[in-house]
């Protein structure tokens, strides 16, 4: 009995060495997975004749969409069936990308709208709506591309397809207010998916309008002032006007350089000026806030008259000023008194007070020009209506009596005496009287 259960025991033993003397060896391969640029993938180790596990999640890229895992790279012709695949060698598996295209996009911007001015009508001006990414319909909603918030005097038209990626929407008018903060115009957010070919939703728009209205130029004047009423410290002159509406200003000035300050609306009237001297006065259309000041128009030279006080001491500075030697034919003395041509004048300042042509007379005979300048000689003119004198005295210092109906010392009144006459040699005196 004990001999027949050693020889089972034996018998078994032997045939379990046989056994796992005769067993075969077991192969393990790594299947690698390249994602393309996409996340990682760890790799898998996998027996031989065995399948690869299929990678959950699958991986991830920007803008692409997974498209599997391919045993060729590039082509992508053969992908690998997880389910009935399997490992029989070191295997590297490609990941697949599709690229997810972009999407439609549309920016706006604006031509012939960055010098906009009141007065002046809009030139080539638009509104342009680009499409990046896809195509606008082959018809448009008109209406899906309207803007408002246009400047008084603007208008839009109707948006129009121009190419497959550009709407125009025109803007016309002539700008009636002037704008300087800059304003932005209303634009649609978004243009319906009906819009642009393709698209299964509504495509936004970016970008903004700004724009600004300068002030217009100013309206032209009807002309230069012209002097209406000149006395020796004030001058008036005639009113101009403008066709633009705005107001006129003026300014005044001794100089022919335009004044940079001192304008006044409807001032035509200047007071507190200068006895004999030249002004100039200036007219222009004044400035709003549309509207820039006009260019300014300048009066011809204006003289202020002389007072009647001042006439008659500048009468007394004549006479003591001037010898009677320096009065010569066709001379001058100080620049005031001139006979040239048996025509005698007297000029104060650029004014010429007399001119008097005609043959001088003292009442018992008469002469001419070429009298003067002889020491010896005298003359008066008498003009009835103005009042016109010119005395000449002896080289003795006698005084002459001139038939003016009054006495010299009534006729040089206060100032001057016919003992300060007497007593200035060789002398002249010129008066006049209105």
């Amino acid at each position: 009995m004990k001999k027949v259960f050693f020889n089972i025991i034996v018998a078994t033993l032997a045939l379990s060495l046989g056994f796992y003397g005769c067993k075969k060896d077991e192969k393990e391969f790594t299947v690698v997975f390249n994602s393309n640029g996409g996340s990682e993938v760890p790799s898998q180790p996998i027996k031989d004749g065995e399948k690869a596990t299929k990678p959950t999640p699958d991986p991830t890229k920007d803008d692409n969409t997974f498209g599997g895992w391919f045993k060729d790279n590039n082509t992508f012709a053969v992908e690998w069936n997880f389910a009935a695949n399997v490992v029989t060698e070191n295997t590297t598996l490609y990941a697949k990308w599709n690229v997810i295209p972009p999407a439609p996009i549309i920016a706006v911007s604006a031509t012939g709208l960055d010098d906009l001015k009141v007065g002046e009508a809009a030139s080539n001006a638009s509104i342009v709506f680009t499409l990046a990414n896809g195509e606008f319909a082959a018809t448009i909603t008109a209406a899906n591309f309207a803007v408002s918030g246009l400047p008084a005097g603007l208008s839009a038209g109707t948006a129009t397809r121009t190419s497959a990626t550009v709407v125009t929407l025109a803007i016309s008018g002539t700008p009636t207010t002037a704008i300087v903060s800059p304003i932005t115009l209303t634009l649609p957010a978004s243009i319906p998916a009906a819009n642009v070919t393709g698209a299964t939703s509504a495509v936004a728009v970016t970008g903004a309008v700004t724009l600004t209205v300068a002030k217009g130029n100013g309206a032209a004047v009807s002309g230069a002032p012209t002097p209406k009423t000149v006395t020796e410290n004030s001058i008036e002159v005639n009113a101009v006007t403008t066709a633009g509406g705005q107001e006129v200003e003026y300014a005044i000035n001794t100089t022919t350089d335009e004044p940079t300050d001192g304008w006044e609306v409807d001032k035509t009237t200047f007071d507190g000026l200068e006895m004999k001297t030249v002004y100039y006065v200036w007219a222009r259309s004044k400035a709003n806030d549309n509207y820039n000041a006009g260019v300014a128009w300048r009066s011809t030279a204006i003289t202020t008259e002389v007072s009647e006080t001042d006439k008659e001491v500048e009468a007394k500075y004549r006479f003591e000023q001037g010898p009677w030697s320096d009065f010569t034919a066709g001379g001058t003395i100080g620049g005031v008194a001139k006979l040239t041509a048996n025509t005698f004048t007297v000029t104060v300042g650029s004014d010429v007070i007399i001119s008097y042509s005609d043959v001088f007379t003292d009442g018992g005979g008469s002469f001419t020009a070429a009298v003067w300048g002889n020491d010896a000689s005298w003359a008066y003119l008498y003009d009835g209506a103005s009042k016109i004198g010119i005395v000449a005295i002896n080289d003795d210092g006698s005084c002459i009596s001139v038939q003016l109906g009054k006495s010299m010392n009534e006729w040089l009144g206060d100032n001057i005496d016919a003992d300060d006459m007497q007593d200035t040699h060789n002398g002249y005196v010129v008066l006049w009287f209105n």
